[in-house]
C-alpha cells in the first residue's frame, strides 16, 4: 500500500514535468514560426541599422546597376524615331510584361521583402544570424544566398543566377546577335522591371525602418 503510494508520489512530479515540457517545445516552434512567416519588430540600434542599409543599400545598388545597363539600349527608341506602330506596340508590350512579371511578381513581391526582412534581422540581439561573414556580405545574405535553409537558398540562387547569366547573354550578344529593334525591345522590358524593382525596394525599406517592423514573408533562416 505504502508501495502504490510511493510509486505514485513519484509519477505525478514526472508527468507534470512532462507536460510543461511539451507545452514549452510547442511555444518555441510557435515563436519561431511566427518570427519566420510574419511581421515582426526588430532593434532599431546603430549596429541594426547599418547592418540593414548595408544589406538593402547593397542589393539596390546591384538593381539600379543594372537599370543603368540596360538604360541606353532601352532609350535607343525614343532618340532614334524609327520604330513602327507595330514596333512600338511590341516595345510597349515587353514593358507591361517585364514590369508585372519581373518587378512586380519577382522583384518587388518576392526579392524586396525578403531582402528587407533578412537586412533588419541581421544584427538583430534575438533573431539575428549576425557573423563576420554575414556582416560583411551582407547584400548576399539579404538576397538569401547564404546562411538560408535548402528551400530559400535553391530560389534565391535560381533568381539570381538565372537573371544574371540571362543578362550577361543579352549583353555580349549570345542570345540576340542583333543590336537593333529586338534588342532595344526587350531591355526596354528589363530596364522598367529593374527600375520597379528598384524604387520598391527603397519604398520598402523606408517603412519597415519607420515603423520598427518587417515585411511579412519567409526569411528561409536556417
Amino acid at each position: 500500500m505504502n508501495h502504490n503510494k510511493a510509486t505514485g508520489d513519484n509519477v505525478g512530479p514526472l508527468i507534470i514535468a512532462a507536460k510543461a515540457a511539451v507545452e514549452d517545445a510547442e511555444t518555441k516552434t510557435e515563436v519561431t514560426d511566427t518570427d519566420i512567416a510574419e511581421s515582426v519588430t526588430f532593434e532599431k540600434n546603430p549596429a541594426s541599422i547599418v547592418a540593414s542599409l548595408w544589406g538593402t543599400g547593397g542589393v539596390l545598388l546591384i538593381l539600379l546597376d543594372a537599370f543603368r545597363r540596360t538604360l541606353p539600349s532601352a532609350m535607343v527608341p525614343f532618340r532614334a524615331g524609327t520604330f513602327t506602330p507595330a514596333q512600338w506596340l511590341a516595345y510597349g508590350a515587353a514593358v507591361a510584361v517585364f514590369t508585372y512579371g519581373q518587378g512586380v511578381k519577382c522583384l518587388s513581391c518576392k526579392l524586396a521583402p525578403l531582402v528587407v526582412k533578412r537586412s533588419c534581422l541581421l544584427a538583430d540581439s534575438k533573431k539575428g544570424q549576425r557573423t563576420l561573414i554575414n556582416t560583411l556580405l551582407a547584400p548576399v545574405y539579404a538576397m538569401g544566398l547564404i546562411s538560408a535553409n535548402k528551400s530559400r537558398l535553391i530560389k534565391s540562387h535560381s533568381l539570381v543566377w538565372g537573371t544574371t547569366v540571362l543578362q550577361v547573354a543579352l549583353h555580349r550578344g549570345w542570345v540576340l546577335r542583333d543590336t537593333g529593334t529586338l534588342l532595344n525591345i526587350v531591355n526596354g522590358g528589363f530596364c522598367a522591371g529593374f527600375g520597379w524593382g528598384a524604387v520598391s525596394l527603397a519604398i520598402l525599406y523606408m517603412k519597415s525602418i519607420l515603423a520598427g517592423k518587417t515585411p511579412e514573408i519567409d526569411a528561409g533562416f536556417q
